[in-house]
């Protein structure tokens, strides 16, 4: 009996096929994995975004100073604005030299007095939170006293604010309400 060893070519072709399936798998599995690990970064950064916005309006909200006839917190076109007693020696009851921090959406853009807090805002501003936040509107808030002493914010953020949502341009809600420290009713 001659026999030889060795892999016939059924045998070779048979290996070849699953060792490219077993690679097909691994880069399907990697591909995925990276995908969601940038639609997941992306969903961090404009939450971070929206977190230090957030922040910053509390900041200036605790710090407003008013009164029933001179409201710590208005409403203006495209936002609010808080006013704030920034002197080194308080002066309570003297509102001419208080200096007025305005939040205003323009665009994508959400500003502080001219500085940009983020670009990743959904447009569109709606200042009846939280009585009505309508779908896709990004600065969403609200001042439910009459005395003007709280608001309630809403944000609505996208890593690119313009495009659709999807799995790598998340969208992320986040909101508060805040309480002026110091302001009387009458």
């Amino acid at each position: 009996m001659n026999r030889r060893s060795g892999i016939t070519l059924l045998e070779l072709i048979i290996a070849i096929s699953l060792l490219g399936v077993v690679a097909l798998a691994f880069t399907s599995i990697q591909s995925f994995s990276q995908y969601h690990a940038i639609g997941s970064d992306r969903r961090a950064k404009v939450q971070n975004e929206l977190s230090f916005v957030l922040e910053h309006i509390a900041k200036n909200v605790q710090r407003a100073s008013g009164d029933y006839t001179h409201p710590p917190i208005q409403a203006i076109a495209n936002g609010f604005q808080v006013r704030v007693d920034v002197n080194a020696t308080p002066t309570p009851n003297t509102y001419a030299d208080d200096t007025w921090y305005s939040y205003v959406l323009s665009g994508n853009s959400l500003s502080c007095n001219g500085e940009v807090l983020t670009t990743r805002m959904v447009s569109g501003v709606n200042s009846n939170y939280p009585t009505s936040a309508p779908a896709g509107t990004g600065f969403n808030f609200g001042l439910p006293d009459a005395g003007m002493t709280c608001i309630a914010v809403m944000l609505r953020g996208r890593y690119f604010p313009g495009n659709a949502v999807s799995i790598d341009n998340p969208e992320t809600m986040m909101g508060s309400r805040f309480s002026t420290a110091s302001s009387s009713s009458k």
